[in-house]
C-alpha cells in the first residue's frame, strides 16, 4: 500500500539551493515509503528523481541493515527478511523457505566468530513494478583468517513498509 504525499520545500533565495535540491536532501533520510517526488517551482513541475532511484537506494539501505544484523551475530533478525516461500541457491544446492534458510545459516555459521563481518559492494540494481533485483559482491572478513567473498543476486519485493527477500542466489 502506498500513499501520495505532497511535500512543499522552500529554500531561501540567497541560500544557493534550488527547491528540487532541497527536496532531494529532505528525501535522503525518508526513502522507504516514497515512490516519486516532484516540486512545483514557478508553476512548473520539476521532477526530483525517478521512483526507480528512490526504490534502488531504499533496497541498498535495507541490505546494509541486514548486514548490520549479521554483524551483530543475529541470524534470526537477518533471516526474518526472507519470505516464507523464499528460495536460496548456492553451489551446494537449493534451500526453500525461510525456516530452512535460517537452519542452513545456523548450521554453517554456528556463532558470531564463524559469521565474520559482512559487507556489500552493490554492482547493479534493477527496479520493476513489483520487485527490485540487486547484484552485489559480498565479503566476510575475519580477524584471524582470510576473508571470504563472492557474488549474490537477490530479488526483493515490497512488503508493508519494508522488503522481503524472495530469491537469493549467492555464489
Amino acid at each position: 500500500m502506498f500513499a501520495l504525499v505532497l511535500v512543499a520545500v522552500t529554500a531561501a533565495p540567497d541560500a544557493g539551493v534550488s527547491d528540487a535540491d532541497a527536496l532531494r536532501a529532505c528525501l535522503k533520510t525518508k526513502t522507504r515509503n516514497i515512490e516519486a517526488a516532484c516540486v512545483v517551482k514557478g508553476g512548473v513541475i520539476v521532477d526530483t528523481g525517478p521512483a526507480e532511484t528512490v526504490r534502488a537506494e531504499a533496497v541498498k539501505a535495507f541490505m546494509n541493515e541486514q548486514a548490520a544484523a549479521w554483524n551483530k551475530g543475529d541470524l534470526d533478525a537477518f533471516a526474518a527478511s526472507y519470505a516464507d516461500d523464499a528460495t536460496f541457491i548456492t553451489p551446494s544446492g537449493l534451500t526453500k523457505g525461510r525456516d530452512q534458510v535460517l537452519a542452513r545459516y545456523k548450521k554453517r555459521y554456528p556463532d558470531k566468530a564463524a559469521m565474520g563481518t559482512l559487507t556489500f559492494e552493490f554492482l547493479d540494481v534493477r527496479v520493476t513494478a513489483g520487485a527490485v533485483s540487486v547484484i552485489a559482491k559480498w565479503n566476510l572478513s575475519y580477524p584471524n583468517k582470510p576473508s571470504a567473498s563472492g557474488n549474490t543476486l537477490v530479488v526483493l519485493q515490497p512488503r508493508g513498509s519494508s522488503w522481503m527477500v524472495v530469491q537469493d542466489a549467492s555464489m
